[in-house]
């Protein structure tokens, strides 16, 4: 924590150096942003991470369009901090977005696929939804198999299918015993 409590005004510095020097539409003071974003999310100012994230969706949406992986990784940064705090909606939807254009750009079987659909199901397990969020967990425990032969992301999707699966089986009849 402490290395992102250094890095926060260098970042700081950055944004406004760089808007200075190029406009504030530029990639290069998106670049800073979203990793100043991160590290304030790292450091548990969630507001003011959301804050430059958002900005920094929003000014690569225009420099770059509205289907490029910059824009899946912003989605998916912000749907971390929306996770971080508790808002499952908008992590879902964010989830969602970033996941529809991992999928469009790389196909199925893609590391930053397998991340999105774990983080998804997550989520879905945290608001209930366990059957929706076993088949995200399940399609990123499959896809992190053929991709990175079980690390510990795959690890960390087979813990959360055991979870959603034991919670599935104490909601449903069938597996009363």
């Amino acid at each position: 924590m402490n290395e992102h409590n250094e890095a926060i005004p260098w970042y700081r510095d950055a944004v406004f150096v760089q808007t200075k020097a190029f406009g504030h539409e530029h990639i290069a003071v998106v670049n800073s942003l979203h990793n100043l974003g991160n590290c304030l999310h790292a450091i548990g100012e969630l507001e003011e991470s959301v804050s430059c994230l958002e900005e920094a969706l929003k000014l690569t949406s225009m420099i770059l369009g509205d289907d490029c992986e910059e824009v899946a990784d912003s989605y998916h940064c912000l749907a971390v901090v929306y996770q971080t705090q508790t808002d499952f909606d908008k992590a879902a939807s964010l989830y969602e977005s970033a996941l529809k254009i991992r999928r469009d750009k790389f196909g199925s079987n893609h590391l930053t696929v397998a991340s999105t659909l774990l983080n998804l199901g997550v989520v879905l397990q945290a608001q209930g939804k366990v059957e929706t969020a076993l088949t995200f967990l399940k399609e990123a425990m499959v896809t992190r198999a053929k991709m990175s032969n079980y690390d510990s992301d795959t690890t960390v999707a087979m813990e959360c299918i055991d979870k959603a699966a034991i919670e599935y089986c104490v909601k449903s009849a069938w597996c009363m015993s």
